[in-house]
């Protein structure tokens, strides 16, 4: 007996799928994202210089121009040959972990690192934790190839461990990186998920630090100010804090959809066209404007220090939403997550000094303000409160006003629930899942199905098993002989119900779960090709 359970989980059973093959994604993941980020410090680094030099030289503007639109258009080449490239790299990710979407791995990998670089040149508003959270979960889908058709079904697991660990070295903060599968990318805890994802974030984060001993990398951590701990007496204005964030995510929010509806409604011109006229529109700006562009990163430390003028702040809420959004709306490569705690830290940061101009509260409390902001501003916009919560207690040691930080995240949270404002990523995955459209009619499928020998569901409970989108166990009828059991066990008998575009397709990932099946076509039933819904049954059952 002692023997089978070390087989099971050392074997097959949990040891190669949850452990062996993330932890060697999250390897790979680090060293690519370390990489990454040293040739994105080295890009944007010269493109600072190239606009100061621009800036000094007027003579230069047309150069300059011409040079930005050889980028824009190459950026368009690479999105175009790489579909999945485009747009925000988490929502990108959370589809494909979700089983929602699927990609040529190697293809997206290399447009994904290099059409980066030409949006970070070119001085838009995305940052880079985006592009390695999809980096990542294209390489763990790399990862899991290499064991063949032997662990097909551990793929979503070992991508999540690839896309944890590039979330993880792309922030500097391990612990939302494990959240991050748990919160966002599956919406559920479970064992399995919380062991493929510390395995890539523990491997990823270790390769990404040894290669930081060999090669000096720019740090990426915030510059904080001392935060003090808020009193009580001021947890008003915590809570008032929340409120701001709800406004500001519900206005960025309204504002996505506005520029989406505006960018179909001009779908007369080429998007290269469009596309070049955003590069060259963000480029003047950057000119005109030094440091109001870019990731965000370095505004984010000014506005933490206080640098920045009430004014000045509202004035780049509303320029930083506009190029950020019409960029992510456009399929411009980069990520929204720092731009999101830009989002945040404007937001928090006009409130505060709002409050300390009344006399409300103290100057030696902006600071603290500010990073509940960034926290209750990421919780809303991304449904993940318990994410945010952690994220900000690594990244802007909060610990000491860590009741204070939850107080600001669940008003936030709250009230754009209660204004039925979905996850921001939700709402770009949506979009990006209706352009790439669905192949075939939706069918409906019945079936009950035999676990065979060796299966890879035997052992688990059915909680612990990633499954086919829209794919629901009715039962489980336990196999003659056996009492009821939790975990899922050789001749168990599932009743399964699915919809589905693609039935080849799901009827293999189901035969990778539990065995070689027979999965007729006659059980199918043709539905409706409605259209596709954001939210829609299909989606809501995933």
């Amino acid at each position: 007996m002692m023997q089978k359970a070390r087989k099971r989980v050392f074997g097959r059973g949990y040891f190669i799928p949850f452990i062996a093959l993330p932890a060697l994604a999250g390897a790979f993941t680090g060293c690519v994202v370390f990489f990454f980020r040293l040739a994105a410090s080295f890009v944007m680094k010269w493109a600072e210089v190239i606009f100061a030099y621009v800036r000094a030289h007027p003579a230069f503007i047309p150069l300059l121009l011409l040079g930005v639109v050889l980028v824009a258009v190459l950026s368009v080449l690479l999105t175009n040959y790489s579909v999945m490239s485009r747009g925000g790299g988490i929502p990108t990710a959370i589809a494909a972990l979700r089983g929602l979407l699927t990609f040529r791995w190697l293809r997206t990998l290399l447009c994904v690192f290099f059409s980066s670089l030409l949006t970070f040149f070119a001085r838009l508003p995305l940052g880079n934790e985006g592009p390695s959270v999809q980096m990542g979960t294209s390489v763990g889908r790399g990862v899991s190839l290499l064991g063949g058709k032997k662990y097909r079904a551990a793929e979503r697991y070992v991508m999540t461990g690839g896309a944890c660990a590039g979330f993880a070295a792309a922030t500097g903060a391990p612990i939302s990186g494990i959240f991050f599968a748990l919160e966002d990318a599956h919406r559920r805890f479970t064992p399995t998920i919380v062991l493929a994802a510390a395995s890539g974030v523990l491997s990823g984060v270790g390769v990404c630090s040894l290669l930081g001993y060999l090669i000096p990398l720019p740090t990426q951590r915030f510059a904080l100010p001392q935060l003090p701990v808020i009193p009580f007496r001021m947890v008003w204005a915590v809570a008032l804090i929340g409120v701001a964030a709800a406004l500001v995510n519900i206005l960025v929010l309204w504002l996505y959809r506005a520029l989406q509806k505006l960018w179909e409604r001009t779908n007369v011109m080429h998007r290269a066209t469009r596309i070049v006229a955003l590069f060259l529109l963000t480029a003047a700006v950057g000119l005109a404007l030094p440091g109001v562009l870019g990731t965000g990163h370095d505004l984010t430390d000014s506005i933490l220090s206080g640098e920045v003028s009430w004014y000045l702040l509202l004035a780049l809420l509303a320029l930083r939403a506009l190029f950020t959004l019409s960029a992510s709306v456009a399929g411009v490569t980069g990520g929204l997550f720092l731009p999101l705690i830009a989002f945040g830290a404007l937001g928090g940061g006009l409130c505060a000094k709002a409050l300390i101009a009344t006399g409300a509260v103290g100057a030696e409390y902006y600071g603290i303000l500010t990073v509940i902001g960034i926290a209750a501003f990421l919780g809303a916009s991304l449904k993940t409160p318990i994410t945010a919560v952690i994220f900000s207690l690594e990244l802007f040691g909060a610990l000491y006003n860590s009741p204070y930080l939850i107080l600001g995240v669940t008003v936030a949270f709250l009230l754009t629930e209660l204004f039925g404002h979905e996850s921001i990523n939700d709402t770009v995955m949506y979009h990006k899942i209706q352009s790439a459209g669905k192949r075939g009619k939706k069918v409906i499928v019945d079936v009950k199905l035999t676990v065979r020998p060796g299966a890879f569901v035997i052992g688990k409970e059915t909680r612990d098993i990633l499954w086919p989108a829209a794919c629901r166990i009715l039962t489980i009828r336990s196999a003659p002989g056996l009492p009821p059991s939790r975990c899922i066990r050789e001749g168990d008998m599932l009743h399964v119900n699915f919809e589905t575009r693609d039935f080849a397709a799901t009827a293999e990932e189901l035969c990778a779960l539990l065995g070689t099946q027979d999965i007729p076509l006659r059980y199918a039933e043709d539905m409706a090709d409605e259209p596709y819904v954001p939210g829609s049954r299909e989606e809501k059952q995933t």
